[in-house]
Parts: structure tokens; C-alpha cells; sequence
């Protein structure tokens, strides 16, 4: 395979100060033709590659989508999540932790770093949810 990724050295000290481990830093791609990784690329494998379940939410904290390994975890096909939250999919335990955490990210844009329980496939599972913000062109929360 002509491509590799490694993580940068200033990109490792960041991931060992940041309060959880987010999936990207400044990854540097090292493959034959010296390349630079494409901002599509780089999506298409956090969302299909990359074996975790990754989910977006509006501001409202409706699903405008998932990935596939998500959808596949819950049991749900796309059109069942889009434009519905946790909430109204029943899919948390203790939904007024989540609510809180998601609020709070809304009006501060620090990441969070959570623990709870979820309902899955008629299973109720322990799970660990990592947030972050994500910005638009002009740097306001999306």
C-alpha cells in the first residue's frame, strides 16, 4: 500500500492534553506521491470507514444523519433517524444527562466527554459519547 498516516508530534501532545480522544488532529499523510489528504476523503473515512458509530446533530439536536455502523448498532435505517433526536427514538436511559451535555456544547462549544446507558436492539448497553462542535467557513457553530 503506497499510503501511510501519522500523527504529527505536535498533534500527539494535543491529543494527550485534550480532555478525549477526537479523530482528527493534524494528520499528515506520507505516501509516495507526497500528497495532501482531500477534506472528502478524510470525511468518507470517519464516516464509512473508521468502525464507530458517528452521528451529527442540528441545533435543535435532531439527526440530519448517521453513519452506517451507527444505524446498524440501534437497529434503524436512516429515514427513522433524520430529523428526530434521542429523545422521540427512545434510544437513552437517562435522556436528561444527554439533553444537558448537548445544551451545554450548544452554548459554549467545549467538547464533552460522557458515559450512559442506551436502549439497543432491545438491550440496554453501556456506551461512551464524545461531542464536539463543528464550525462553518466564518468560525460560528454549525
Amino acid at each position: 500500500q503506497d499510503k501511510f498516516y501519522a500523527f504529527s508530534e505536535e498533534a500527539r501532545e494535543v491529543y494527550e492534553r485534550s480532555p478525549f480522544p477526537t479523530l482528527i488532529y493534524q494528520l499528515i499523510e506520507v505516501n509516495t506521491n507526497g500528497g495532501k489528504i482531500q477534506p472528502e476523503n478524510l470525511w468518507d473515512a470517519i464516516t464509512h470507514q473508521i468502525k464507530l458509530s458517528v452521528f451529527w446533530k442540528d441545533r435543535q439536536r435532531n439527526f440530519p444523519g448517521a453513519n452506517q455502523h451507527f444505524l446498524d448498532y440501534y437497529g434503524l435505517t436512516l429515514p427513522e433517524v433524520i430529523g428526530h433526536n434521542d429523545d422521540e427514538l427512545g434510544l437513552n436511559v437517562h435522556p436528561e444527562n444527554f439533553q444537558e451535555s448537548e445544551i451545554q456544547l450548544l452554548e459554549d462549544g467545549v467538547p464533552v466527554k460522557e458515559r450512559g446507558k442506551t436502549r439497543s436492539r432491545g438491550r440496554i448497553r453501556e456506551i461512551m459519547i464524545l461531542k464536539a462542535p463543528v464550525y462553518d467557513q466564518d468560525q460560528s457553530l454549525a
